[in-house]
Parts: structure tokens; sequence; C-alpha cells
């Protein structure tokens, strides 16, 4: 089954981008340089998101849409957080958190009402912390507790964020390779619940919703660069693994199963534990002294647990894929390639 192209605007054909689904499966949030647009899940443009200038042009580094919350968030290289209403799609909120890129944002569930609309909540990467904010305004409660490391250490800032739908567990990972777990308290704030180092930058973290899973624990999603060369000769890029990880407040995290892959960009989980992950490969092919650097892409199911090397989810591309997003129930994917395409993707039958 070929993939069908979804949409192509002018600001997507920039060789960077994002796609993100609503916690309902209904709306795609993509991003791509200075500017996002919200999707429905036919691809058709429901809104574009649009900040206030600052005086110098920002590009996307992370996006997140809540149909619950009925809002839109997305957080730039130059330490700003917007937020957009998707009823009346205007700018509610724009604030600059740190100097630092924004890498990561996350909606952490609806906390109550505030001034008779219901108040969300977002958990966003600030340099060397994660911070909860109130999503309405940004106004920031405060930064999760975390250790941090001494000057010496390299890449402490922090790389990806998630969070559980209701926002109870919420998990970070740096780029020096340690992960973080809180947890929510009665009194809304977060306390520290487990944390791991792992080998390598993580690259993405994903959180299952407690009690998915027959064992009613809930697991972490761990994808990250590892030590040593590809397992395909002709490849030239970085070896990367995708993990699973089952823990609860009571029980620290145990491994459940692993599996090595390539050039990894991003990874989507379904409801029933299995992954997706997008590959961008390089490679270079040498004919006749002419040397041409050539990038493919694709998308590929894992079944977590056990990991096992999963039949591609569709054909490869001739584009390196660098984010992808799919459905709980598996049925439609959405994959973000570096030739702008935003492309829904279905398993191959």
């Amino acid at each position: 089954m070929d993939p069908r192209p979804l949409a192509q605007d002018r600001f997507l054909r920039k060789h960077s981008g994002l796609v993100g689904l609503s916690e309902d499966d209904k709306l795609v949030a993509c991003a791509a340089g200075e500017e996002a647009v919200i999707l429905d899940c036919h691809g058709q443009e429901l809104m574009g998101l649009r900040r206030k200038r600052p005086g110098r042009s920002a590009h996307t580094w992370s996006i997140a849409v809540s149909a619950e919350a009925g809002l839109a968030a997305a957080g730039y290289d130059d330490g700003t957080v917007c937020v957009w209403s998707l009823g009346d799609k205007q700018l509610v909120a724009q604030a600059r958190l740190s100097g630092d890129i924004v890498r990561g944002i996350a909606f952490a569930g609806v906390t109550g009402r505030r001034f008779g609309k219901q108040s969300a909540q977002l958990v966003v990467t600030a340099g060397n912390h994660v911070v909860a904010m109130r999503a309405s305004d940004l106004h920031v409660i405060g930064a999760l507790p975390c250790a941090t490391p001494p000057p010496s250490l390299s890449s402490p800032l922090f790389k990806s964020v998630a969070a559980t739908r209701d926002g109870h567990i919420v998990a970070g990972g740096r780029l020096n390779g340690k992960v973080f777990i809180w947890l929510r308290g009665e009194r809304g704030s977060y306390e520290p619940l487990h944390a791991r180092v792992f080998a390598g930058e993580v690259i993405r973290l994903l959180l299952s919703d407690p009690g998915v899973h027959a064992s009613q624990t809930t697991c972490l999603y761990v994808a990250r660069t590892t030590p040593g060369r590809t397992s395909r000769p002709w490849v030239e890029g970085e070896q990367c693994e995708i993990s699973t990880w089952e823990f609860s407040a009571r029980a620290e995290p145990r491994q459940v199963a692993a599996v090595p892959v390539d050039d990894l960009t991003d990874i989507a989980a379904g409801r029933d534990g299995t992954v997706l992950s997008s590959h961008r490969y390089q490679y270079e092919r040498r004919a006749l002294g002419d040397h041409n650097r050539i990038v493919n892409g694709a998308v590929e199911s894992h079944t977590l647990p056990p990991v096992r090397e999963g039949a591609r989810f569709f054909n490869q591309s001739r584009a390196g894929i660098l984010s992808v997003a799919v459905t709980r129930d598996l049925r439609v994917a959405f994959a973000r390639g570096d030739d702008g395409r935003i492309t829904t993707v279905k398993p191959l039958s």
C-alpha cells in the first residue's frame, strides 16, 4: 500500500518538521520553520498558529495539541512558548520562558476550572529543567525537581518531555542520557519518582496511561542513540535503540524489551504496545568516481513487548522521515518527510 499525501504547503517544504496528534486522534499538529498548522484527520487545515513577533524570527522546535483542553501549544528556539485556542483560533498567551531552545512540550491533563473554564497544564523543557505551566496564561507553576549536573558534564539540557493523559506522571530525558520520572501529588506539585541513566542521547520519550497494559503498570518508551556503528554497513548514521520499561509508584523501572535500529528520528506508540519508528537513512552511492549522498526514509513497526523486527509500516520512502504520529488503534499514521510532505500511512495488508 502506497503512502497517500495529506497536505503540502509552502512552509511545510522546509527541511525540518514535526507532527503530532491530539489525544482523541482527530487533530494533527504540524510545524516546520517559523510556522505551524492544525489539520483535521482528513488533511483539511483548521487554523494556522502564528505568534507575535518578538523582534526576530524563530523556528518551531516542539508542538502539542489537546482536544480535551481546546488548546494548541508550541515552543521555539528563542525560548518562547505560545498557546492558541482551538475555538476562536486566537493566540491566548505568549511568554519567553528562558533563553534556551524549547525542545519539548506536552499537555499534562485538565486540572480543574479557572474563571469558569477548564484549566489545562503544560510541561515544558527549559534548559536544565522541566517546568509546569498553566496553559491559559503560561503562569509558571514551578520547576519539576531534578539534580542539575555540574558544568563538567556534557549536554545536561532536556531534549524530550512526555506526560500521561491525566498528567499524573511526567517523564523528561536529557541529552546526556539521564531520564527522570515525576509523580504529581495531592497538592498538584510533582515529586521525583524514578531516575535512570542511559548511554547515548535521548531522542524521544513516550508514556502510556496506567492500566493500559495487562500488568496495570505504566510503560515508558525510550528512543536513544547507542555507541557504535549502524547494523547496515552502507548506512552512514547513528546506531539507536528503542526500549520499553514498566514501572509503578512502588516499583522501579524494569526493562521489558529492546530492539536496535538505525538512524532513528522519532517514535510513536499505539494502544496495544506497538511502537512505530521513523528513520532517515543516509548512505553514499559511489559510481565512476561520483559520490552522491542518498537519503531514504521508512516507518517501521515493532511489537513491544516482546520487541521483534516488524514489517515495514509502508514501503520505503525516497525522503527521510523526520517525525511520526499514530492513532491509538494503529489504523493510520502521519509521517513528516524532509521533503516537506505530510503523508498519511496505513499498515501493509
